[in-house]
């Protein structure tokens, strides 16, 4: 019934000329700014703040308390997990520490994805219940409940992250996703939506091409807006493009940061050479189990105040599989839950205690897998410096192959097939065929997000 009344919701809205579409983005702009942006978000900002002075002792005495007052609200108030402690002979007393949630099973997405009521706390008034849904990359999403405090939480920590950057609140911003914002079938300007409430520009990432990227551009000199922020996929077609025609923006935009997919090097490198700034960037997700967040040293940090997020070495890729506890969401509690991306840790920590990342390399299943067992990973490097693709994605249906997808640019030609090729072969060896698959655009998921690396393998051969 939901998902009905926003589907008339959204071909009403599509209907609406685009000026009155912009009236409605701004209305629900304002609704959200004094919803989400009132003293209490502004309060836990302020504590988030504080706590970036704290010491190393002081955030690990910080998250302890937190742990055992966050389980004992589980154990006691959820029945998934009341069930839980009973069946593993545990008391809420016994989990005192981060380091004691280590006595409890892990959570995988299924078991939520079955059991989803149980996971909600009987203590928590449902008109209190706010429902969201994780995108799922291939379609399996996550309905998770949240509260309005929690999604304060959520965004105090977002905005600790670009205050950091010295992105001011109130600085106009494009928004770069896959949205429903406009018209699937557009072939026409305008590309852009306005919402004014809080001084956003949108642009669909599925609408950036050669014939829409003028207008964009247009837009954007017009506007002269200083802040990008979206998905790298969206912002690296554009940028691909400005530097395949030989176009930049009349104005020096100051700050772009991207989220919500995986970062790869070819797509800094395209975005540093069409706009001459160096994206910035964030790990996190709805789920609120734990935060990366690169600081402005160059370096990505764990947000050790936010969530008990756990790195746990995974024996097949050689990284670390991210297990947390989303300690600020007392309706949905998800304690030891795994995602199923990976990230590169080394174990260094700074000054602070905080956790050094390396790097965040994307889900499990975003790797070629060799016949040998080998799994690779980071394959952009493919396209490093080749402006002639415009987008590509290399998909795996079985061992003994891959297919490289490729959106041309104008000026692609064979000799980019065969650097590819080539670059290819060193590093997946010559057992492996690679064969190439050209087409219009790259698919992507409901959400508009794009893997860069697609696996249809069985589960046992990942």
């Amino acid at each position: 019934m939901l998902l009905n009344h926003v589907d008339k919701l959204e071909t009403a809205y599509h209907r609406l000329p685009v000026w009155l579409q912009n009236v409605a983005l701004s209305g629900l702009g304002y609704h959200i700014k004094f919803k989400r942006y009132n003293g209490a978000f502004f309060h836990a900002l302020r504590g988030m703040q504080e706590r970036d002075r704290w010491s190393a002792d002081q955030l690990h005495d910080y998250l302890d308390e937190t742990v055992q007052s966050f389980v004992h609200h589980a154990a006691t108030t959820v029945p998934y997990y009341r069930a839980l402690f009973k069946r593993e002979g545990i008391a809420p007393s016994d989990v005192s520490t981060a380091a004691d949630l280590a006595r409890l099973p892990i959570l995988r997405k299924q078991q939520v994805q079955d059991r989803v009521t149980d996971f909600i706390s009987e203590a928590m008034p449902k008109s209190q219940l706010i429902h969201v849904e994780t995108s799922g990359s291939t379609g399996a999403g996550l309905p998770v409940f949240v509260t309005m405090q929690a999604l304060r939480l959520q965004w105090a920590v977002w905005w600790r992250h670009r205050l950091r950057h010295g992105i001011a609140f109130r600085t106009p911003c494009v928004i770069f996703r896959g949205m429903s914002l406009f018209p699937p079938d557009q072939s026409a300007p305008p590309y852009c939506r306005y919402n004014h409430a809080e001084r956003q520009v949108y642009v669909n990432g599925n609408q950036i091409h050669a014939a829409s990227m003028p207008h964009i551009l247009a837009d954007f000199n017009r506007r002269r807006v200083p802040w990008f922020h979206g998905y790298p996929s969206a912002i690296t077609a554009l940028a691909l493009l400005m530097l395949e025609y030989d176009v930049r923006l009349d104005y020096p935009v100051r700050w772009i940061s991207l989220s919500s997919e995986q970062v790869l090097d070819h797509q800094i490198e395209a975005i540093e050479a069409a706009f001459g700034v160096t994206p910035i960037h964030h790990y996190g997700m709805v789920e609120a189990i734990g935060n990366i967040s690169q600081d402005p040293d160059g370096a990505s940090y764990v947000d050790e105040d936010f969530g008990a997020l756990e790195l746990a070495p995974d024996e097949k890729s050689g990284l670390c599989a991210i297990i947390g506890t989303n300690l600020t969401n007392s309706a949905f509690p998800l304690i030891r839950y795994q995602m199923d991306d990976l990230v590169q840790f080394d174990g260094a920590r700074d000054g602070r205690g905080r956790r050094i990342v390396v790097r965040v390399h994307g889900r499990r299943d975003d790797y070629v897998v060799l016949s040998n067992g080998a799994r690779i990973g980071r394959l952009d490097f493919l396209f490093m410096g080749n402006a002639n693709v415009r987008e590509a994605q290399i998909v795996q249906h079985r061992l003994s192959e891959i297919t490289i997808r490729v959106v041309r640019g104008a000026a692609y030609s064979e000799a980019d097939e065969a650097r590819i090729r080539e670059i290819a072969r060193r590093r997946l060896g010559s057992e492996i065929g690679i064969r190439f698959e050209y087409v219009e655009t790259i698919e992507r998921g409901p959400s508009g997000k794009m893997r860069h690396v697609l696996s249809h393998l069985p589960e046992g051969q990942l």
